[in-house]
C-alpha cells in the first residue's frame, strides 16, 4: 500500500463478492457470487483450497489466528467452521436463528454468536459443547465484547449488559443502567466495567461482584457516545455528540477536568503515557487535549468536512505513542506519523466500508480494523487491506502474527 502497485494477481472462476484477511495478513479467504470460499496462501501466493458450503453462506468470519472459517447459512440456524487445512467443515453448530454479532475469544476455545432469535449461544468450538445460551428480553441487536484477559463476556442491549464467564457459560451479573446504552467499555486490567447511556449518566461497575460502585453525571449533551479508560485504568474519559468531554477519577468519582472544544465529539482515546486524550469529531478533525495542562495541541486534518462522508468514526494511537490512525464513515482510513511536534499524513487507504473499530498490533506495524488489516509499514512483503462486497461480514483480528 505504500506504493499503491498491485503485488499479486489470484484468479477466480466466478465473480468476487467480498474478500476477508487472517489478522497476520498470510491467508485470505475469497468469496464468489456461486457462495464457494477459497483460502489462499498470501505469501506463496497459490495453494488454494476450496470450500463448497452444503447451503448458501451469508456472513463471515475469520478467527483470531486465521486458522478457523465460520460460514452463517441463508437459513438462518446453521453455522459452520471450517479450518484451513481441510476440505470440508469439521464442525457444525444449530444458531437459533440469523447469527447478528459474532466474537472468538483470544485463544480461540470460545465462539460467542447473537442472533436474531433473541438469544446468545456460547459454544466451545474444541469440544463441540455448548456452554450456554444467555438470553435477555430481547438479545437479537446485542453488542458483544470480550474483556481484555479473554475470561468475560458482555453482552449489551437496550438498557442492560449481562457478563457471562466464557469457562463456564454462566452467567455472572445482570447490569442495569437508567437508559439505554450508548457505549461500554473494560478497564485494561478487566476489573473495572463501564456503561454510558443517552440520559447522560455513565456507571461504574465491579466485575466480580457486579455492583454499581459508582454513578457519573455528565454534562455531555445527547447523551455518552463513547467511553475511554487511561492505560492504568485510574482514569475514564467521556465524549458526547455535543462536543464536551470530560475526564472522571475512577475510584473518586470526581471530575477531573472538562474541555469545550467547538464540535461534536464522535471517538476517542488515551495515548499510551496517559496524560494525552485524542478527540475525533462529526467534521472530521482531530483534536489533542492534554488532560494534566488543560492545554489543547494541534488540531489535525483529515481532509474532509462533510459529516456524512467525512466524520470519524474510530481512532487508535501505536503503543509507541508515535502513529495516530483514525476511520471515517465513508470507509477511509488515515494514518499520521506523530513525533515531537511533527504532525505528517502517512497514509490515506479507502476500505469501502463503515470503519467502526481501530487497533494496532503489538509491534505496529499492523492497524486491525473491522473491514481488515491494514500494514502501515511501506516497505512491508504481506498484503495490506480488504476489500469488502455487499453482503455482511464480520473481522475478527488478534495478535499473533504481530
Amino acid at each position: 500500500m505504500g506504493t499503491g502497485d498491485h503485488r499479486q494477481i489470484l484468479r477466480h472462476d466466478e465473480p468476487v463478492a467480498e474478500i476477508i484477511f487472517s489478522s497476520g495478513g498470510k491467508i485470505l479467504t475469497s468469496v464468489t457470487k456461486d457462495f464457494t470460499m477459497q483460502c489462499w496462501d498470501m505469501v506463496a501466493g497459490n495453494g488454494r483450497r476450496i470450500l463448497k458450503p452444503n447451503s448458501i453462506p451469508m456472513a463471515f468470519a475469520v478467527s483470531p489466528s486465521g486458522k478457523i472459517i465460520l460460514g452463517v447459512a441463508v437459513d438462518f440456524e446453521d453455522a459452520a467452521l471450517w479450518e484451513m487445512t481441510a476440505d470440508a467443515y469439521y464442525q457444525r453448530l444449530r444458531t437459533n436463528g440469523w447469527v447478528n454479532t459474532l466474537t472468538f475469544s483470544p485463544d480461540e476455545k470460545i465462539l460467542a454468536l447473537a442472533s436474531s432469535a433473541g438469544t446468545v449461544q456460547v459454544w466451545d468450538i474444541s469440544t463441540d459443547a455448548n456452554h450456554g445460551t444467555p438470553t435477555h428480553d430481547d438479545h437479537r441487536d446485542a453488542a458483544l465484547t470480550i474483556s481484555p484477559n479473554g475470561e468475560i463476556l458482555a453482552s449489551s442491549d437496550g438498557d442492560t449488559t449481562e457478563l457471562w464467564d466464557i469457562a463456564t457459560g454462566t452467567r455472572q451479573h445482570r447490569l442495569v443502567h437508567d437508559g439505554r446504552l450508548f457505549c461500554v467499555a473494560f478497564s485494561p486490567d478487566a476489573k473495572t466495567f463501564a456503561s454510558g447511556s443517552f440520559n447522560k449518566l455513565v456507571k461504574v461497575w465491579d466485575v466480580v461482584s457486579g455492583t454499581c460502585y459508582r454513578t457519573l453525571f455528565c454534562t455531555l449533551s445527547y447523551g455518552v457516545k463513547t467511553l475511554a479508560f487511561s492505560p492504568d485504568g485510574h482514569r475514564l474519559a467521556g465524549a458526547s455528540l455535543g462536543g464536551p468531554v470530560q475526564i472522571w477519577d475512577v475510584v473518586t468519582g470526581a471530575c477531573l477536568g472538562e474541555m469545550k472544544w467547538g464540535a461534536w465529539s464522535a471517538a476517542l482515546c488515551f495515548l499510551p503515557d496517559g496524560k494525552i486524550i485524542a478527540l475525533g469529531s462529526v467534521n472530521g478533525t482531530v483534536q489533542l487535549w492534554d488532560t494534566a495542562t488543560n492545554a489543547t495541541g494541534p488540531q489535525l486534518q483529515t481532509g474532509g468536512s462533510h459529516f456524512m462522508s467525512c466524520g470519524i468514526t474510530a481512532l487508535a494511537v501505536s503503543r509507541d505513542g508515535k502513529i495516530l490512525a483514525f476511520g471515517l464513515r465513508d470507509g477511509s482510513v488515515g494514518v499520521w506519523d506523530m513525533v515531537g511536534d511533527a504532525y505528517q499524513s502517512r497514509m490515506m487507504v479507502t476500505t469501502g466500508r463503515r470503519l467502526t473499530a481501530l487497533s494496532f498490533s503489538e509491534n505496529n506495524r499492523y492497524l486491525e480494523t473491522n473491514s481488515g488489516l491494514l500494514d502501515i509499514n511501506p516497505q512491508a512483503e504481506l498484503p495490506v487491506a480488504s476489500e469488502r462486497g455487499t453482503r455482511p461480514n464480520t473481522f475478527c483480528a488478534s495478535k499473533e502474527d504481530g
